[in-house]
């Protein structure tokens, strides 16, 4: 699966790599809250107008890194465009499960600030990912008066409440359990 919007210049590819994987190192340290453009300049040794060369602001790289380490989790889990059926949004949701879960774990004061535009970019990509794969396998029985695009946010949407509530709770239950408790509630009706 290609990732979408990615450049092919392998300059700007390195600078735009620089600045996010600065942004990675300085979010193991503090909360994005308290992260500056001119930190995440300085970590990646490149000046602020280089930054913004690149990105708007900080919640644009914020947003750039997690949709594209998401979006890598999900090429390490579908290296081939998948069928879009339960048994693989079921892996899409525990990649999602685990994303959330690490970036708590690793980046703990900035997981609490994920909401808004943040929790957005990680709707989104899952959105994206199976619009994609709608192309490529359209999914069937979808009810009538609804459309792929429907199916896509409400899962997505779910996936993200569902992985995001786990991730935040004390995790009696697995990431594998939940996501597919949360799956039969959605195909319920479909079964």
């Amino acid at each position: 699966m290609e990732c979408p919007n990615q450049t092919t210049d392998p300059r700007v590819k390195r600078t735009r790599a620089l600045l996010q994987n600065a942004l990675r190192d300085l979010l193991r340290e503090r909360a994005i809250s308290d992260i500056s453009v001119l930190d995440i300049a300085e970590r990646a040794t490149v000046n602020r107008a280089t930054f913004y060369a690149h990105f708007d602001d900080k919640q644009a790289i914020m947003t750039s890194v997690l949709r594209d380490d998401l979006h890598q989790a999900f090429q390490a889990q579908f290296p081939e465009c998948p069928d879009f059926n339960r048994a693989n949004v079921l892996k899409v949701a525990i990649v999602v499960y685990k994303f959330l879960y690490s970036l708590r774990s690793n980046c703990p004061a900035t997981a609490r600030e994920i909401t808004g535009p943040l929790s957005s970019a990680v709707q989104e990509t899952v959105f994206d990912m199976m619009m994609y794969w709608s192309k490529h396998h359209p999914p069937v029985g979808i009810p009538d008066g609804y459309t792929v695009e429907s199916l896509a946010t409400v899962l997505s949407w779910s996936i993200f409440g569902g992985a995001s509530q786990w991730a935040q709770s004390d995790r009696k239950t697995t990431a594998e359990k939940h996501a597919s408790g949360l799956l039969d509630l959605i195909f319920r009706e479909a079964a």
